[in-house]
């Protein structure tokens, strides 16, 4: 007889779990930066929370989930979704509001959730912060932002991000146990606003500029290839066998 809970251990019942509640992981996401930020709000705007959920295993969209805490305002939730997707050039879908339970989180704001490409499938390896940040920097002072990602992500963007309308760190990421059925790597952001409007912040850090090579060591290396060259010369006309006169008897 076929066991009834035997779904519950494929890959694929596992992966739509998990991309349907970034509810419940934004919940782990207040958690696990709460304990560390102690939700502390210096600048007085309140906290955003984001949650983005990405499986780069297929090319489904990935699951994002945003609130303020303790806001209950729609509208304004759906304008930052939007701010947020015309910064990713894309449009949301499936947008639902949703709230956490009060008892377990002291949280009394709204979330909303909605379906939209955010990662990027190719080999540049960025998590975008920017569009998140610029899109909450008039509403809030702090944002945290959690990526789960599943599958093959080689993480090159920032580390640690500071401008005078903005600073941001990323934490190193955490892995899942071996073994997982599906293995994931966890992204903390944690983000302070400090201008109501933030410039664009680059998806990744400027590639290391070549130094010049001096004019000075230029000549030098040219000099002494020069040298090298004429001496090279010098030892060959020297040490070749020299032919004998072929005019004399």
């Amino acid at each position: 007889m076929k066991n009834r809970f035997s779904g519950f251990r494929t890959p694929s019942f596992w992966r739509y779990s998990i991309l349907r509640c970034a509810g419940f992981l934004l919940l782990c996401c207040w958690l696990w930066t709460g304990a560390q930020a102690q939700h502390v709000d210096v600048l007085g705007k309140g906290t955003a929370e984001v949650a983005v959920v990405a499986d780069m295993t297929g090319s489904s969209p990935d699951h994002v989930s945003i609130r303020i805490l303790d806001r209950r305002e729609k509208d304004q939730l759906l304008q930052i979704a939007r701010a947020i997707c015309t910064r990713l050039r894309t449009t949301p879908q499936q947008l639902t509001f949703s709230s956490v339970n009060p008892e377990m989180v002291k949280d009394t704001g709204l979330g909303l959730e909605f379906d939209a490409p955010v990662v990027p499938r190719t080999a540049q390896g960025f998590l975008p912060i920017g569009p998140f940040i610029e899109a909450f920097a008039s509403q809030v002072s702090h944002v945290r932002i959690v990526y789960v990602v599943r599958g093959p992500f080689k993480y090159l963007g920032y580390e640690r991000y500071s401008r005078n309308d903005v600073e941001f760190t990323v934490d190193r990421p955490e892995q899942t146990p071996v073994g997982t059925p599906v293995p994931l790597a966890f992204y903390g952001v944690h983000a302070i606003i400090k201008s109501p409007t933030i410039a664009p912040i680059p998806d990744l850090p400027p590639t290391p500029a070549r130094r010049p090579v001096s004019i000075f060591w230029l000549l030098m290396l040219i000099g002494i290839a020069g040298v090298v060259g004429a001496g090279v010369g010098l030892a060959i006309i020297w040490f070749l066998p020299r032919r004998p006169d072929s005019g004399r008897s």
